[in-house]
């Protein structure tokens, strides 16, 4: 961990909070985000990456969408077909390659 990193996040987070919250008060934050034709999203991520994507998902089905979260290091991950998007996520980014390889 980066301690000056960590600092920098935490002195960020109430503006951050703050925009997300005017985001999420005009409206559907998903209804620009996701192409047409989408009829599910999956965020594939490890780590704190994976539980992001969890509260994610849970928001984004409250809202009314298909979604959900899976560990992209599983091998157990179904293929979700045409009509999906699949959203890799990666907290430092180190991780990228692996999570596109589960992907593919």
């Amino acid at each position: 961990m980066d301690p000056d990193g960590f600092a920098a996040d935490l002195a960020r987070k109430p503006d951050v909070l703050r925009r997300l919250a005017n985001r999420l008060s005009d409206g559907n934050p998903w209804a620009d985000v996701v192409p047409e034709g989408i009829e599910r999203v999956v965020l594939l991520g490890m780590g704190s990456s994976a539980y992001a994507g969890g509260v994610a998902a849970a928001r984004m089905r409250a809202r009314g969408l298909v979604a959900t979260a899976e560990l992209a290091s599983s091998r157990l991950l179904p293929a979700w077909g045409a009509g999906t998007l699949i959203v890799a996520t990666s907290a430092r980014c180190s991780s990228s390659a692996i999570i596109m390889a589960s992907v593919c």
